[in-house]
């Protein structure tokens, strides 16, 4: 849901992982990768931020917009977590912040 903690924001350029992590071997996790990757989100947390919200919650919104997916499946760790994350729900993207996020995206895939 949260590409592999990009969309957390945790990440900086210059972080690893260790061997035995499995994002040690995605591209986006590469120094080259993760600036593009970092540049990418720093541009949907500005886009968030104007709109009232986290990255988090856009990215559940998101996920809620695409008919290709069901059922976002969302992890939380405390009861905070959870009440924060379901205020995405009533969070209804339009066609038009649909576009904007997918210029900002400008095509990037991250690994899966």
């Amino acid at each position: 849901m949260l590409a592999k903690g990009h969309l957390s924001g945790r990440y900086q350029p210059g972080h690893t992982f260790d061997a035995d992590d499995e994002r040690s071997e995605f591209a986006s996790f590469t120094r080259d990768g993760m600036k593009r990757v970092i540049e990418v989100t720093s541009k949907l947390a500005l886009w968030s931020q104007d709109h009232g919200r986290d990255m988090i919650q856009l990215a559940i919104a998101w996920a809620l917009a695409q008919s290709s997916i069901t059922s976002p499946i969302v992890g939380a760790k405390s009861v905070e977590q959870v009440i924060h994350n379901a205020k995405a729900v009533d969070w209804k993207l339009s066609d038009s912040d649909l576009a904007e996020i997918d210029d900002i995206l400008g095509g990037i895939v991250v690994d899966r």
